[in-house]
Order: structure tokens, then C-alpha cells, then sequence
């Protein structure tokens, strides 16, 4: 166990540090140092809140009001797909102030999206799509605990943050925070075994009509208790892959039952043409009296994914070939566009007149 980080609280007047510690690790969506400056879009009114806001994962706390409403505040937003925040959708939200006025930054979390203005009485709208605030600006007392918030965000929604300035329109100083997101598998703070060795994608060529066998290196995973989670892959390093692209998906299993996967392609292409097999180059030697003769020979063309394929001669065999040498090229085109070419020659001449 170790302790994330630290928030803090008021209630009924009395300052609470809560310790909030979890199992050593979680996933981190977000790790952001920023500041809100005069060029952020803008809001009108801010969100509020004076009481204690339950660490209990999106529970039902009540929504804050809007303080200011008359006046104008800037905020930046940062949006973290749904394939992030899954399996699991809880997630913890950490702000420290950094800068010199702590207490003028405010952290909120939405669902999908966040529209600062839109029409809806007293909240202007702020509450739709609302998932969680911290309840305090960050720092609030101008201490160093960070304030910590958790949110359960719905499968297949993205999660929104947005931090705004709360010292209303003056941001001059652009107030500096370090802000992180961490996902979680369960309220527990279980997270997903940590992979590490993961291979890049990979291309084989392929070696036979089935495509190739194709190894890869041994991936390793960690639960969040440091104890090595096993690690299955499907397919498996040294299984045979097909051609074209195929996914491997490797999946390890926490103690703590947390289930975490890395993917990765294996692609096996066919870029090798065809061996052709030609003579060697042929004499022809006629009587004098004749200038051509008709010469057959035999081509052929193997390819590694397809097999024989068809081998094509120019002048083709059995043609009349004329005195002196003639070049012939055979050509050969697999399946998958892979062309080849070779060639030899045939040398028709005339037989020599004997001496006497």
C-alpha cells in the first residue's frame, strides 16, 4: 500500500486532512501542469460549493450553486476518451495549486461535454452533463494538500475536467496547478496489471501458403501489488499467422482480480515473386541450305504462397527461330501482383562447310 496524494476539507468551520492511500498503483490518464490564462474561453459565474463532498465515487451529493453570476471567469478543459477511463469508469481527480494567489483554481468533472453558458436558470447550465467537484478551490487555505475528487463515469462516455479561475476576471498572473487523473477498475482502487515489453507491431514475410511463423518477445505484467500477473497472448508467439494483418491480444490477471489487456498487429505480407526456372541457352545448328529452325524448350515458374503459377515465354517455345540469337524472356505474376522476369537465348547458326 501507498499513500496517492492528499486532499483537504472544511467542515463546520474545522480544516480535515484525509490520507487517502491505495493499492501501489493506478493508471494515470492525465498529468497536466497548466495554468488558465485571459485567452481561455470564458464562463459566467462559477461553480460554488460550502460544504463536504463524499468520497464515494459519484454518490448523491447535492449539486453546487453558482456564485458570481454577473461575472466573467475563463477555464480550460481537458477531455479524456471513453476507451481511457474503461474498464471500470472510476476515476480520481487531483489539483494542486501552484501558483502565488492559491485558492483561485476550481476542478470539475462532466460527462461527454461541458457548456459553460448554456440557458438553465440559476446553474446556467453547468449542471448538465455534471459528474463531480472538489468542493473547494485548489489549496483553499494556502496550504500544499491537494484537493481529491472521485467520479464514476459512465461505459462509453468520454470524461470532461475543467478548471476555471475563481478570482473572477483578474488572470493576469495566470495561476499555475498540477493536475492529474487516475483510472481505476473499482471503487477499491484496484488498476489494471501494468504490462511492460510490449512488442512494436510486426511485419513477416510470408514463407508458404499459410503465411508464417511469427515469434515475438515475452510480455511481463504487474498487478497493483507488484506481483507478477501471468500473461496470455492469442495468438501466441509461434503460432503460424495468416497473410494480411491479424490482432494479437495479450491479457494479464491481477491477485486482486483486475484484468488488464495490450494489443498489438502482426502482418504478414507476400512481397517475394515467383523463382522462374529457364534452360540454358540453346544452339540450334542447321544444314546450309536452311536460315531458321523450330525450337521447343520447357519454363516454369514456382511462387512461395501460390505455388506453380504460369511461367510465360517470348517468342514462345516451339516458335521458328531465325539465324543468329534470339533473347527470350519468361515472365512469371503471382497472386498478389509479385512479377518476375528471366531470360536466355537461342543461337541458331549454320553448319560449317567442311574443308577438303
Amino acid at each position: 500500500m501507498k499513500t496517492i496524494n492528499f486532499f483537504s476539507r472544511f467542515i463546520a468551520g474545522l480544516f480535515l486532512a484525509v490520507t487517502l492511500t491505495s493499492i501501489a498503483s493506478a493508471a494515470t490518464i492525465l498529468d497536466v501542469t497548466d495554468s488558465v490564462a485571459v485567452t481561455d474561453p470564458t464562463q459566467q459565474g462559477r461553480l460554488s460549493r460550502n460544504n463536504f463532498v463524499g468520497q464515494d465515487w459519484g454518490g448523491d451529493e447535492s449539486f453546487p450553486g453558482v456564485a458570481n453570476p454577473a461575472v466573467t471567469y475563463h477555464f480550460k478543459t481537458y477531455t479524456i476518451p471513453a476507451a481511457s477511463v474503461q474498464p471500470g469508469g472510476f476515476v480520481q481527480i487531483i489539483l494542486d495549486d501552484l501558483g502565488a494567489n492559491q485558492g483561485n483554481i476550481f476542478v470539475s468533472a462532466y460527462q461527454n461535454s461541458f457548456n459553460p453558458n448554456s440557458a438553465g436558470g440559476l446553474n446556467f447550465g453547468f449542471d448538465t452533463n455534471w459528474l463531480g467537484d472538489n468542493g473547494f478551490s485548489g489549496n483553499f487555505f494556502g496550504g500544499t494538500d491537494s484537493v481529491s475528487f472521485q467520479v464514476l463515469v459512465p461505459a462509453g462516455a468520454d470524461l470532461v475536467i475543467v478548471v476555471n479561475n475563481t478570482g473572477g476576471g483578474n488572470v493576469g498572473t495566470n495561476e499555475q496547478y498540477h493536475l492529474i487523473a487516475q483510472a481505476y477498475t473499482d471503487p477499491a482502487f484496484t488498476s489494471p496489471p501494468i504490462f511492460s515489453n510490449v512488442p512494436a507491431n510486426i511485419t513477416k514475410e510470408a514463407t508458404g501458403p499459410n503465411g508464417a511463423v511469427v515469434t515475438f518477445s515475452t510480455l511481463t505484467a504487474q498487478d497493483t501489488d507488484d506481483n507478477a500477473a501471468p500473461v496470455v497472448c492469442s495468438p501466441a508467439s509461434g503460432s503460424t499467422f495468416p497473410l494480411g494483418a491479424t490482432p494479437v491480444t495479450c491479457t494479464a490477471t491481477g491477485a486482486d482480480g483486475s484484468i488488464g489487456s495490450k494489443m498489438f498487429t502482426v502482418t504478414v505480407q507476400d512481397t517475394t515473386p515467383p523463382a522462374i526456372t529457364v534452360p540454358a541457352n540453346i544452339t540450334v545448328v542447321v544444314n546450309r541450305r536452311t536460315s531458321s529452325a523450330v525450337v521447343n524448350f520447357m519454363v516454369s515458374a514456382h511462387d512461395i504462397v501460390d505455388g506453380n503459377v504460369t511461367a510465360t515465354a517470348t517468342p514462345a517455345s516451339g516458335s521458328t527461330f531465325p539465324l543468329g540469337t534470339t533473347n527470350i524472356t519468361v515472365t512469371a505474376q503471382d497472386s498478389h501482383g509479385n512479377f518476375a522476369a528471366k531470360s536466355f537465348s537461342v543461337t541458331v547458326t549454320k553448319k560449317k562447310k567442311k574443308k577438303r
